[in-house]
């Protein structure tokens, strides 16, 4: 993650404040990362992981911001998004060796005819 600090921001020129805000906000993230998602791709960090955090830290009850305005903001935001893991352009078809749906066992598997 200290990689990922260095490349995203170099805020030596704001001054010592500016930089422990910085470094709390990369720990919150860490944490975030390691308690919640233990893995996240690189693929979907920038727009999904950071934005995700960048809108909690921004919509933060300290700035005077409450439930019910960042729930609103949240449901504002979402209109229209379509977040979905794969490409939109992928095909999840069966036949291309996409998503199967698992197979359950039936229930009389698991019964004994003897017990009765």
């Amino acid at each position: 993650m200290r990689n990922l600090r260095t490349a995203l921001c170099d805020l030596s020129h704001f001054g010592r404040r500016s930089h422990q805000y910085v470094e709390g906000y990369f720990s919150i993230l860490d944490r975030g990362i390691i308690g919640t998602y233990h893995h996240v791709s690189q693929q979907h960090l920038k727009r999904r992981y950071l934005a995700e955090f960048a809108f909690r830290c921004n919509e933060r009850a300290s700035l005077g911001v409450t439930d019910k305005d960042r729930a609103a903001r949240l449901l504002k935001g979402i209109v229209g998004n379509r977040l979905t893991y794969r490409r939109p352009n992928e095909d999840h078809s069966q036949e291309a060796g996409g998503y199967k749906p698992p197979v359950r066992p039936s229930l009389s598997a698991y019964h004994n005819s003897d017990d009765a």
